[in-house]
């Protein structure tokens, strides 16, 4: 437990959820459930939906311990702003919609933060799991590139929003996220904290556990996405992103089969998982290119 805290700080809790199928409401219960099972006490959870749909009244009123909102919105980024501005806490937790918090999730966060008060962030980790209980060679290969938490933080000097704590008062410095990003607000938002000489910490102890996509289209869905993200990132900083990448692009599509084997080697993977790669890659040069052709970013 934590100790010498007089009065523990008060943590706000933000999920953003689009959900428009059972499935996502599901997860959305399992969310919820993990929350009120969570061994830290001063704490508040503020859903924001920003889907078609608002969130039925069942569920509010079976967690009728949070708080619902609904914000008509192009991003998660700007639910979670708009989660942010009515927020009461010291600090600001980020979670998934579909994530299930460890039961210590918000001491261990509240933890590091009493350890450093002016610290910009700490990146919890994020634990894969497998929704029918064994991993099929899509989900080994989200196993391997995605949710990297530690490598986020420690390298790329981002958190996922997957896992982020984030004092209420670094925001009144850094800014919100850019509402404009459908993806990578939170890389974009991070890279500010690290440009403004604040620290950050990893968390392996403070983690949430995140399903795996089972299929090819939601892993290609997600993919597309992500590189839509950073290709907003990208032209809002550089006016020759066009040109630019689009050479790029085209020259990492002939490399893509030698750098795959290469990989292959190296990493000694299957040959399923080595397909799901080139399938992978592939279709992440083919949205550059879409991209670089003047196509708007995708949100799903």
């Amino acid at each position: 437990m934590i100790q010498n805290l007089p009065v523990l700080p008060k943590v706000s809790v933000i999920i953003p959820f689009y959900g428009i199928d059972r499935q996502g409401l599901d997860a959305l219960h399992l969310c919820l459930q993990s929350l009120e099972g969570q061994t830290y006490e001063n704490f508040e959870v503020l859903v924001v939906s920003n889907g078609p749909q608002t969130i039925p009244v069942n569920t509010e009123n079976r967690f009728n311990r949070f708080i619902f909102m609904h914000r008509s919105a192009i991003s998660s980024y700007e639910a979670r702003n708009f989660g942010i501005r009515m927020a009461t806490g010291n600090l600001l937790a980020f979670t998934d919609s579909d994530c299930i918090a460890a039961s210590e999730w918000l001491t261990q966060m509240v933890l590091l933060y009493q350890k450093d008060p002016e610290l910009g962030f700490v990146g919890g980790g994020v634990k894969l799991y497998s929704r029918s209980g064994t991993f099929n060679s899509v989900e080994l290969y989200e196993q391997m590139f995605h949710f990297r938490q530690e490598y986020y933080v420690k390298s790329l000097h981002f958190g996922a929003t997957a896992n982020l704590l984030v004092p209420t008062q670094i925001l009144k410095k850094i800014g919100l996220f850019n509402e404009n990003l459908k993806s990578g607000g939170d890389l974009e938002w991070g890279r500010r904290v690290f440009r403004a000489n604040l620290r950050s910490y990893y968390s392996d102890e403070a983690f949430v556990n995140h399903p795996t996509r089972g299929s090819l289209k939601a892993l290609v869905s997600k993919e597309q996405r992500v590189i839509g993200g950073l290709s907003d990132i990208y032209k809002a900083n550089h006016s020759y992103w066009r040109v630019k990448n689009g050479v790029e692009a085209c020259v990492e599509l002939l490399k893509i089969p030698y750098k795959m084997v290469q990989f292959a080697r190296r990493k000694g993977i299957n040959a399923s998982v080595f397909l799901i790669i080139i399938y992978s890659q592939f279709w992440k040069t083919i949205e550059w290119l879409r991209l670089m052709l003047g196509a708007p970013s995708r949100r799903n």
